[in-house]
């Protein structure tokens, strides 16, 4: 099954999926977030409009998930 192109995010094998938390303290001191950061969470650059709703979004379903 293929993802739809209106995905914010790019999928990888085993991406880092940070909890909101954790993504709100990743910002810089200038509030952003670096490239390198969102590199390692699977987002691309520049960071489409949406990323962080739809990281919060997969942290959260995967909460739910059962091992």
């Amino acid at each position: 099954m293929t993802e739809p192109p209106s995905s914010a995010l790019r999928r990888q094998d085993h991406p880092l999926l940070p909890s909101p938390a954790e993504i709100e303290d990743a910002r810089t001191s200038a509030g952003g977030f670096t490239r390198a950061q969102l590199a390692v969470w699977g987002v691309a650059w520049p960071p489409p409009k949406g990323w962080k709703k739809e990281l919060n979004a997969r942290w959260r379903a995967a909460q739910t998930k059962q091992p």
